[in-house]
């Protein structure tokens, strides 16, 4: 595992990004609370509350000609969860500003662009998602009504349909979450006693759960795979005092199941989920707060971005100062996306229509030399995918798939090809939507006369 995720870092490095800018949009009116995921050219910013009235519109932005369209929740509320998996959105649980929490999940099948709804197995808001493969587990979260914190972990199969229902070790809310490998994390979280150093793993492979312990307890924090690692960063330590941030890292390397530790450049809560495009993640805006009775302390505008390959962190800004607000990213062949939707400043008495959008155009190399040329038609596919590939010599050629964690899914060609343009095609069906990439070498002799691989061209695919 801790191989595939290197080798992802570096696939991700090897396409290379160029300067990173900001362009802004908005929505239909100011608005907070809401969930967000992305799929495609799409974003989607759904529910949430404008501080008067919860809120069912779902508004959906298309990266490709910067236009927005619209749909509905089957029940307007805030606090929910947004993920996509396969070719399906999700929004799950959530609450209203009163006193009610839900158990209803709205899909949305991008294939059939057709709304569908289904249930939790208990009412929550405030719990934690992850993908991986064709499931998506919801997991954690509290009862707003008994004021209970669940144990529940919610799992769907997003090729069957099925529901299926697992628990996590400690009940709580206002976890970290992310997936490293196929391992999916739940890491801290509230219990309304304390915060919790209780990390819950779960391994899509094997179906098996374990746990481990954090050094210190922490809930509201941000959890992120970085490479074989896990971080757990930032995070509230005191619930009731409203300057307890931590600026404790925790690492675990599942290479060699080892602890180490580093420092949060700008301490807070409410950076969940931090999220990820190539090989860096962002940590955007939040705030400092007491979870009993002491309110909001700060916010802030610092998106805070850690390069996985150095190790290193940088700045950039928001502007605004934002809490309650929702972050997603959008991968698609031309560029890489994060938007920054909606959200209020710490005192609740201005919220924001604003989406602010960080893209950066991502290189394709196409090889054009005298020996060499290979094009994929087209991209973004659904079934199947071309690859056009003209050498002017025989040459030994291997062409493989990958996916966004690195690891091999398709030997599409791995043999002699004699001089000549030939056309392959690579059928994709039974795989799900998402981001691949693919590698082209030849094998040519080394200096040392032994026969090696020589990367020729890799590029991002996407299939919806």
């Amino acid at each position: 595992m801790k191989t595939q995720l290197l080798f992802a870092a570096l696939f991700f490095s090897a396409l290379g990004t160029f300067s990173q800018e900001w362009m802004y949009t908005d929505l239909t009116e100011p608005k907070l609370r809401m969930a967000s995921a992305a799929l495609g050219s799409k974003a989607y910013f759904a529910g949430g509350d404008n501080n008067d009235e919860d809120l069912s519109l779902v508004e959906i932005y298309d990266v490709t000609d910067e236009s927005w369209s619209y749909a509905e929740l089957s029940l307007a509320r805030s606090f929910m969860v947004g993920i996509s998996c396969g070719s399906k959105v999700l929004f799950a649980g959530g609450t209203n500003l009163i006193d009610t929490c839900y158990t209803r999940v709205d899909i949305y099948d991008t294939l059939t662009q057709e709304w569908t709804t289904a249930e939790l197995s208990a009412p929550r808001f405030l719990l934690s998602t992850v993908a991986y493969g064709n499931k998506v587990l919801f997991a954690g979260g509290l009862d707003l009504a008994t004021m209970d914190p669940s144990n529940a972990v919610d799992i769907y199969d997003v090729e069957t349909g099925e529901w299926d229902t697992a628990y996590l070790s400690e009940a709580r809310f206002a976890m970290g979450e992310t997936v490293v490998g196929d391992v999916a994390v739940f890491a801290g979280g509230d219990n309304f006693n304390t915060f919790s150093g209780q990390v819950d793993l779960y391994n899509f492979t094997t179906n098996a759960w374990s746990t481990m312990t954090m050094v210190l307890p922490r809930g509201y924090n941000a959890a992120c795979a970085a490479g074989g690692k896990l971080m757990i960063v930032g995070g509230m330590t005191n619930r009731y005092n409203s300057n307890s941030a931590t600026n404790l890292i925790e690492i675990y390397d599942f290479g060699d199941e080892t602890w180490d530790y580093s420092e949060f450049p700008n301490p807070r809560a409410f950076i969940e989920p931090a999220v990820a495009l190539g090989d860096q993640v962002y940590f955007v805006a939040g705030g400092n707060f007491a979870a009993s009775g002491g309110g909001w302390a700060s916010s802030v505008n610092i998106v805070d971005i850690y390069t996985i390959q150095t190790g290193e962190w940088t700045e950039d800004f928001l502007t605004h100062d934002l809490m309650n607000h929702t972050v997603t990213t959008l991968e698609t062949p031309q560029a890489s996306y994060l938007f920054v939707a909606g959200g209020a400043s710490k005192q609740l008495d201005e919220s924001y229509s604003t989406v602010e959008i960080m893209w950066s155009p991502v290189g394709i190399p196409e090889v054009q030399s005298s020996e060499f040329k290979v094009q994929s038609y087209p991209n973004p596919f659904h079934s199947s995918i071309e690859f056009r590939v003209s050498s002017i010599e025989s040459q030994s050629v291997s062409l493989k798939i990958y996916n966004a964690h690195g690891q091999l899914v398709a030997t599409v060609l791995d043999e002699p090809l004699p001089p000549g343009e030939h056309t392959i095609t690579w059928n994709a069906e039974n795989l799900l939507a998402g981001i691949y990439y693919y590698q082209l070498s030849i094998l040519q002799a080394s200096p040392s006369g032994h026969a090696a691989n020589r990367q020729l061209s890799s590029e991002k695919l996407v299939k919806y």
